[in-house]
């Protein structure tokens, strides 16, 4: 046999690793979507935005870069007015809220009192 005893001759095959794929995040097209999405849990934990800043998509970058600024101004001075208006709303259904528990808790005071006049007339 001619093979050689206790070493090898030529220097080792040095092979790359693949190129890595750059990791794309899905685009959500949300005129396509139709049924309602989730927000994050951003109550369970309460730092959510600090751990996870918002990102915005390429496309709404390029869309928002594109526009003049007035009509960057009056998409500000609409997408400010919705924000207020859920505020509102919020307000609103917390005070709803707070009023149903004093109702109920009035209605089951007056309750107690006409069955106690139930019992009195029997």
């Amino acid at each position: 046999s001619s093979s050689q005893a206790g070493g090898q001759s030529g220097s080792p095959v040095v092979r790359q690793p693949p190129p890595k794929k750059q990791r794309e995040e899905p685009i959500i097209d949300v005129d396509a979507l139709e049924k309602p999405y989730p927000f994050p849990r951003c109550f369970g934990s309460r730092d959510f935005m600090e751990k996870r800043p918002p990102m915005l998509a390429d496309v709404e970058r390029a869309v928002i870069l594109d526009m003049g600024p007035a009509a960057r101004q009056q998409e500000l001075a609409r997408d400010a007015a919705a924000v207020i208006r859920l505020l509102e709303i919020a307000l609103v259904l917390n005070d709803e809220q707070g009023s149903s528990i004093r109702d109920l808790e009035k209605l089951k005071g007056r309750n107690e009192q006409l069955e106690a006049e139930v019992l009195k007339l029997e």
